[in-house]
């Protein structure tokens, strides 16, 4: 059973990824405490923990507000993926199987027939980890794990551009296609091609939420 703790960071961490709670907006404990019927102690816990992960910020007369991500943010969290999934890549094309990408192809092909956003991310997370954990590098692994819910974030920024679907389904085929021929100049172009076209769509929502950014 989740602590205190882990739902109520469950719980604003989701709001903020789901943009329920904006950019800009202020934490309110009080309102939580109510919300999710528990005492503000693990609630406080909550935030600290997602102060460290970068989503929440504090300030002295405002209180702690929802961290606004700048366009120099977006830039450089994905400077850093497409860094270290590049390394990961050199130590990891030769140990991902064959079946491992029919796997995750195959949930490419059925969330690309039906539409589906979300099964469109659950192979997504699955190619960027074989990429990621088959290299066997467990700090590697540690950096982009820190990463890991700034990347969340912008993962579903750029969702909110439709045309996003075709293009992603191709660039992560092109990928696929490289890890199969054992390509790694190949797929390493084909991986920075994609996080860069996530990134060109993140910074389109940044800038046309303008307003919560002021």
């Amino acid at each position: 059973m989740a602590s205190r703790k882990d739902t109520a960071y469950d719980y604003i961490k989701e709001s903020i990824l789901s943009n329920k709670m904006v950019p800009g907006a202020v934490i309110k404990e009080i309102e939580l405490s109510e919300e999710l019927q528990m005492s503000r102690t693990p609630i406080r816990e909550a935030i600290r923990e997602l102060q460290v992960q970068g989503l929440v910020e504090s300030f002295p007369a405002k209180g702690t507000v929802v961290t606004k991500l700048t366009e120099e943010d977006v830039k450089e969290i994905f400077e850093l993926r497409i860094a270290l999934e590049s390394i990961a890549l050199e130590k990891s094309i030769d140990r991902i199987l064959d079946k491992e990408l029919d796997d995750v192809e195959a949930i490419f092909n059925e969330a690309v027939k039906g539409f589906n956003w979300e099964k469109l991310h659950e192979a997504d997370r699955k190619l960027h980890g074989l990429i990621v954990n088959k290299s066997g590098s467990k700090r590697l692994i540690q950096f982009l794990d820190i990463l890991s819910i700034q990347i969340e974030r912008l993962r579903r920024l750029s969702t909110q551009d439709p045309k996003r679907k075709d293009d992603s389904y191709k660039e992560h085929m092109e990928i696929i296609h490289q890890l199969r021929n054992h390509d790694l100049d190949g797929c390493k172009a084909a991986l920075a091609l994609h996080l860069n076209a996530v990134c060109t769509s993140a910074l389109q929502f940044v800038d046309y939420q303008g307003d919560f950014y002021s």
